[in-house]
């Protein structure tokens, strides 16, 4: 038989197992997103780092440091662009720079002329801080370019 107490039971065993679930669900989330998600590329750059209040800036960060190498170097001349343009001088940025530079030297089968152009023009142009150290990598970047000229 039916009555309002079991109705009311009912009800609230049902929102007692959705709160409890929707707060279980989000601690394992977070958990596995955060132990997941950065990897050896996001070495020295924590989520606050990456944080600026600007969505565009803070993608171009997470491009730069955190994305995978693969979705960096599919989007990189538009990130070259986008970092000379509107974000000249932000220091994270150029890591971004850095291991584009560094993919196209380690894998030069695989190098797309446009965007190993922009990225010397970007070096060339651009004043990356020191400790990137990009100003050795601009010689082997010339003669891959000079290679792939035709």
């Amino acid at each position: 038989m039916t009555s309002r107490r079991a109705f009311l039971v009912a009800g609230g065993m049902f929102t007692a197992g959705t709160v409890l679930g929707g707060a279980c669900g989000y601690t394992i989330g977070v958990a596995v997103g955060g132990a997941g998600g950065g990897g050896a590329a996001a070495a020295g750059a924590g989520e606050d780092e990456l944080k600026t209040g600007d969505a565009e800036l803070d993608e171009l960060r997470r491009l730069a440091v955190k994305a995978p190498i693969e979705e960096l170097v599919r989007l990189g001349v538009a990130f070259c662009r986008k970092r000379d343009i509107s974000y000249p001088s932000d220091a994270i940025l150029w890591r971004g720079i850095d291991r584009l530079a560094r993919h196209l030297v380690q894998d030069p089968s695989a190098v797309d002329r446009s965007l190993l152009l922009v990225v010397c023009a970007t070096i060339e142009r651009g004043s990356p801080p020191a400790e990137l150290r990009l100003d050795g990598v601009l010689p082997e970047l010339n003669s891959l370019r000079k290679a792939t000229r035709k």
